[in-house]
């Protein structure tokens, strides 16, 4: 799957990359967490929101778990989940596919 958006460095639409990882951020009893992707041209990256200021007693346990152990499985089915994608707003296209 390719991610497309404007790259604030390069200044023009740029494919971002699924780097595989993902940022945990706690206040107290909520949470955020991001999907990173990177520009695939310079490098820049960018967090795509899965959870904010979600309250921590609303997620299940053993995902949470998996965002704290950065599991890059998680990471690649969120990358590959159209309905994730289009509520980020994103860009996409299928390899293969026009």
């Amino acid at each position: 799957m390719r991610v497309y958006r404007r790259c604030g460095r390069c200044g023009k639409k740029q494919e971002f990359i699924n780097t595989g990882k993902l940022r945990v951020n706690a206040n107290r009893n909520r949470i955020d967490v991001w999907l990173v992707f990177r520009c695939k041209k310079c490098k820049r990256t960018w967090n795509m929101a899965v959870y904010e200021r979600a309250k921590l007693s609303k997620l299940v346990p053993a995902e949470y778990n998996r965002f704290l152990c950065n599991d890059p499985e998680l990471a690649a089915e969120y990358g590959n989940d159209f309905s994730f994608l289009r509520r980020n707003n994103a860009e996409f296209h299928v390899k293969g596919r026009i």
